[in-house]
Parts: structure tokens; sequence; C-alpha cells
């Protein structure tokens, strides 16, 4: 693939990346797999200042700031990660602490801007479902759109709220903290930027009112209410498959930002509580071959700590020999309290 790397439509800093590097001699770079094919252009600008670093890219999947090189830092002797397309994880439990590490992050934030008619269309829409204060929040990239589509909507009579949280930056979200939606009572609706469900899924089924999609790139706006029920009507079905489990596996994560030790303690407290029997399994990269290998008649059902969207978007979509739940799933099950769907936590 030829990239022409002057025109990236992302804003990777690498001015500001080098200066916090000069004096490294090893470096590791984490790139989401979106973004990987960049590499070649911020090799080649980084090297243009670092002429003596050596610069190490990760080619494995780069899903979140929860997920550092650690461990590879710690084999290479290297002096700093930069970590792309996120910012410092808001959900961290534990810190590990390695001598003269430094961990650099870089959102990566677009660029470019909404197409032509784009917050029209979208206005449009917020009449459609009669909601006067949508709640604006974004996936890191496009968090430099939310107050542009702010100043529109208020221009067309809207009174936008912009997300808050204590340990992100206004108006963002991630795949596992949808805190703002949770602490923002006034919002009638909730209008996610992004380039894909992801985010915005996440976002549908911890909020109960509308949610609609923001396309940054083609300006397309899609309501997620149909996908909410439709994946609800899945999560369900996988609740009850699990209700009358009398022993869990509790899958815990040793990837520094996946080590929840405060969520499994909870877990391990109300399993205990019901009069049921647990297995703690550690596991840095879960999939459904190591949960098959492990498998046995002594576990009824799972309950993923590490990653609450592993249960859905990983094994959601075919129907796997034991129910697989998140955090949240488990605790509704484990306490006979399903009414009100919990996620993610």
């Amino acid at each position: 693939m030829n990239i022409n790397c002057k025109e990236i439509p992302y804003d990777f800093e690498l001015e500001r990346v080098s200066n916090e590097l000069k004096g490294a001699k090893r470096v590791i770079v984490q790139l989401p797999d979106g973004l990987k094919k960049y590499a070649e252009c911020i090799q080649r600008s980084l090297s243009e200042v670092l002429a003596d670093t050596e610069i190490y890219f990760s080619m494995e999947g780069s899903f979140g700031a929860c997920d550092l090189r650690i461990f590879e830092a710690k084999l290479l002797g290297a002096q700093a990660i930069v970590h792309f397309g996120h910012t410092e994880y808001s959900l961290q439990e534990t810190v590990t602490e390695i001598e003269d590490l430094k961990v650099i992050f870089v959102p990566a934030y677009y660029k470019g801007h909404l197409p032509p008619g784009s917050v029209l269309n979208l206005g449009s829409n917020l009449k459609e479902i009669a909601s006067e204060k949508p709640l604006l929040v974004a996936s890191v990239q496009y968090l430099k759109l939310v107050p542009t589509v702010k100043e529109e909507l208020e221009k067309m009579g809207f009174k936008p709220i912009i997300g808050k949280s204590k340990k992100m930056l206004p108006g963002q979200i991630i795949g596992c903290d949808y805190s703002p939606l949770l602490s923002t009572k006034e919002a009638d609706s909730v209008i996610v930027i992004s380039g894909g469900i992801f985010h915005a899924l996440g976002a549908a089924l911890t909020f109960s009112g509308p949610v609609l999609r923001l396309d940054p790139y083609t300006g397309y706006v899609e309501d997620l209410r149909k996908e909410r029920d439709y994946w609800l009507k899945r999560r369900y079905a996988e609740m009850m498959r699990a209700k009358n489990a009398t022993s869990w596996g509790i899958i815990v994560g040793s990837l520094l930002g996946q080590y929840r030790p405060s969520i499994v303690e909870i877990i391990r407290k109300e399993i205990s509580k019901a009069g049921m029997r647990y297995y703690l399994l550690l596991v840095s990269t879960l999939n459904k071959e190591r949960i098959l290998n492990f498998d046995s008649d002594a576990i009824d059902a799972y309950v993923v700590t590490s990653c609450p969207r592993i249960p859905i978007d990983d094994f959601g979509i075919d129907t796997f020999p034991k129910p697989i739940l998140t955090p949240g799933e488990a605790l509704s099950v484990i306490k006979g309290k399903t009414e009100v769907y919990r996620f993610p936590w």
C-alpha cells in the first residue's frame, strides 16, 4: 500500500513525540490496527531527529490503553513506549513501576472536517426522536469535532451537553468506560461521533434512551435503538443460560490495565454469598480456544473481568457451549436482579 505521509488524516504530534524521546536508546511504538499502515511515516519522521534511537513497532493488537507493552519494554530495556490512538487509561487499578520507562500517549486526533450538511441532518434526526438536550460524546480521535457539533446544534435551538468524567477528556468515551452517560441526568439522548459502531453500541447498552451515531467521514446518522434491541435479546438469552449456574470460572486479566482486583473481589464475594463455587482463571489474551481447552463439567458459566467487550464482540455472535458474561451481567444473574440491563461493570 502506497501511503502519502504528507496527507495522513490524523495528528500524530511527531514533533512533540520526538522532543519527549530525546536521549532514549530504545523505543516501542504501539499502533491500533487501523493506524499500522502509517508506521513507515512515523519511522521516517522520528529517525530524522532521533538517528541513534532504535524504534521497535509492536505487531500485536492495540485495542486500548489497557494494553501497554510493559513486558516487551522490560525485555528490550526500552526507555519509552509511544502509544498511538488512545489516552491514559481511565480505569487503571494497578501500577507497575519500571525504572526509567516513559509512556507517551498520542490520541491521533482526526484532522478532517464533517461533510457539509452533517449537523443539519443530525438535527433532523434529533427532531424525529423529540430530543432537546442530547449528550455529545466521541471516541478520542474525533473529540475536536465535538465543539463544532455543539455550536451548530445550539444555532438550531438544541441544548447539547458535552459529556464529562473525572479521568477522561471532555466528551471522551472508551469501549469500557461510559461514565459520562451515567453522570449526566438531564440528557434525553446521546450522540456518539465515531467511525464505526463499536463505541456507539457500548453507549446504547449503557444509556436507556435514544443513541445516535454520527459518522465523521460520511455524515451519516445512525439510530442505534434497533441494534440495541437486537443485542439486548442476545445478552439476556446468554444471562438466562447462566441462571442455574452453581460454579463459575472468573477470568482474570493479566495485562496491566485489565487486571481488576476490585471487580474480581466483588464477584468472588457475591458468588460465595450465593453458596456457589468459583475458579480463578488467569489469562493475558482470551479467545475461544483457550476457554475450550480449560473447560470441564466443573464450570457452568464464565465471567470475563478483563474486558467487558470480549463477551459481546468476540463471543456474542455464535452461541458458545457455556455462557460467557460481562461483570455487570454476571452480577445481575448471581443477585437475581435482571430487570435492568447492567453494562459494562
